[in-house]
């Protein structure tokens, strides 16, 4: 799909649904935007990041993977969560 087509998630709504999923890799077929701040290590895989956004999941010790670094680690599907 072209790129204004695709969805896009801020942090504060990943902040929310990693309190109540913790431990969950995080996919998101879109962007990851900055808005919001998070608090804790949470891990993310999307087809793109905001620079901010990025910043920010590294500073708290998470990882924010592309979909290609993502498909060479082996990430079982009980821990993954498709977010829209």
């Amino acid at each position: 799909k072209p790129a204004r087509q695709r969805p896009s998630i801020n942090l504060y709504k990943l902040e929310k649904l990693a309190t109540r999923f913790d431990g969950k890799n995080f996919i998101i077929a879109g962007k990851v935007l900055a808005s919001g701040e998070i608090t804790k290590k949470i891990s993310v895989i999307a087809f793109h990041y905001s620079k901010q956004a990025k910043q920010k999941i590294e500073a708290k010790k998470g990882n924010a993977m592309t979909l290609q670094e993502a498909m060479q680690k082996d990430i079982k599907p009980s821990e993954m969560m498709i977010v829209k």
